[in-house]
């Protein structure tokens, strides 16, 4: 069996573990530790159903694995596919601050135990879940007119292709294949379409998948999932650009219907949106097709959404610009739009840290006391009363009226992601933590 492993580990770049929970560890470990002599870079995926998440953990660690399989149609209904691809495909949240850097001067003990330590950065780990590869369908799933509708699909198909993560299909997805294939005993061959003409929902999963691999090279890292009845709706985001796509789906897990649903209208404040796609799958007919040599698809067509300007305004938050689904958006629909957040300079960060050694140089130890600490009374007295600590609302003055009275809320935001904490909330509603920090400085 180890031979038969590594032959294969050295034809193929991956494997894939089926049922990977029901082979005993110590023999999957031995196994994949020689398939690893011939390619050290084998790619590992497997099938894990522990039904726990500490034993996934357990599982991963000790095999290797590069990514867990997850099926999208393991969802039960619209709330449930959008807390898969909350967990699965988001990303981070979009406004994340889990990246800034918490790195610290430290000392570093020898490795081996003896000789001086030495100085060096420590930048902490946050550690992440396993990494997921989201198949829309697998090969031993029920089709989408078995398990939901045919209509569903497209739907299915686009939320997977816009996830953060890896990806994956089956062969017979994206022509709407009407049922389980047997992979043993069907002898059947596939259709094969006319040059250029693409069969079920082909045209719309190619675009996608090629827009999924330009969000992925460009670092489209940050997204947010909303759930409106039957409706899901992706945003992802490439956080220094503020460049993104957004995704509103109408699920069809109900068959036969036609119904457009209900949503709210989604507005983007201070963004601007332009129209890529859309489109709808029309099935004629629902009949398996019967035919003894050739594996054969739904008929089916794509009905194309014409293009529409999102309605632009302005109300006391600002400006928006807000989408309504068409009248005619029935279950499977799915329109894709670019979004690009207004006034975004790309090099914002890159000037905020100009300057700052040409005016930290000149500080004795009295003025950095002044920039970065200082109690609230200690200000008071100093300022006769016009400044104290800052107030932040639902959490308090902080400890310091200087940056590092900011820093002790910041390290625990950063370190958890934690964008619910009252500060965030506080940054969030308006510049007043900004105005105080930089009048402070002035005077």
């Amino acid at each position: 069996m180890t031979a038969y492993v590594q032959y294969l580990a050295g034809m193929f770049d991956g494997f894939r573990i089926d049922n990977c929970h029901s082979t005993p560890l110590h023999v999957g470990v031995a196994l994949l530790d020689a398939a690893r002599v011939v390619n050290p870079d084998l790619y590992v995926c497997a099938e894990l159903f522990t039904g726990s998440e500490d034993m996934d953990l357990h599982f991963v660690s000790r095999l290797g694995i590069n990514s867990l399989i997850r099926e999208s149609y393991n969802g039960w209904d619209a709330k449930e596919v959008s807390r898969l691809l909350y967990r699965y495909g988001l990303g981070k949240p979009i406004g994340s601050m889990d990246a800034a850097c918490l790195t610290s001067p430290e000392d570093i003990p020898s490795p081996t135990g003896k000789g001086p330590s030495r100085p060096g950065l420590v930048t902490p780990l946050q550690g992440s879940t396993p990494h997921a590869l989201l198949f829309d369908l697998t090969h031993d799933n029920e089709s989408p007119l078995h398990k939901r509708s045919a209509e569903d699909a497209l739907s299915t198909g686009s939320l997977a292709a816009f996830s953060y993560c890896a990806i994956g299909s089956v062969k017979g997805f994206d022509d709407l294949y009407p049922k389980l294939l047997d992979l043993v005993g069907d002898n059947r061959r596939y259709e094969i379409p006319e040059s250029g003409v693409d069969n079920g929902i082909s045209e719309i999963k190619k675009v996608l998948n090629h827009l999924h691999s330009e969000m992925v090279l460009y670092g489209y890292t940050e997204g947010h999932v909303h759930q409106e009845n039957d409706y899901i709706v992706l945003h992802r985001v490439q956080p220094t650009t503020q460049k993104g796509y957004i995704l509103v789906a109408h699920t069809g897990f109900a068959k036969g219907s036609k119904d457009r649903g209900w949503i709210k209208p989604i507005q983007l404040r201070r963004t601007k949106a332009k129209f890529i796609l859309g489109a709808s799958v029309e099935i004629s007919s629902y009949e398996i097709p019967v035919d003894t040599k050739t594996i054969k698809g739904l008929p089916s067509t794509l009905k194309h959404i014409t293009p529409f300007a999102p309605i632009e305004g302005s109300d006391g938050d600002g400006p928006y610009s807000e989408i309504v689904v068409p009248d005619y958006f029935p279950p499977g629909s799915v329109m894709v739009f670019e979004t690009q957040m207004d006034g975004v300079d790309p090099k914002l960060e890159e000037f905020c840290k100009s300057g700052a050694l040409e005016a930290f140089k000149e500080l004795d130890l009295i003025d950095l006391n002044v920039l970065l600490h200082r109690c609230d009374g200690e200000e008071r007295d100093a300022t006769d009363g016009a400044i104290g600590a800052y107030n932040i609302p639902n959490m308090g003055n902080l400890v310091y009226c200087g940056l590092e009275g900011w820093m002790h809320p910041l390290r625990h935001i950063m370190k958890y992601n934690d964008l619910g904490h009252p500060l965030c909330g506080h940054l969030r509603e308006g510049h007043w933590a900004m105005d105080y920090v930089s009048n402070r400085l002035l005077k």
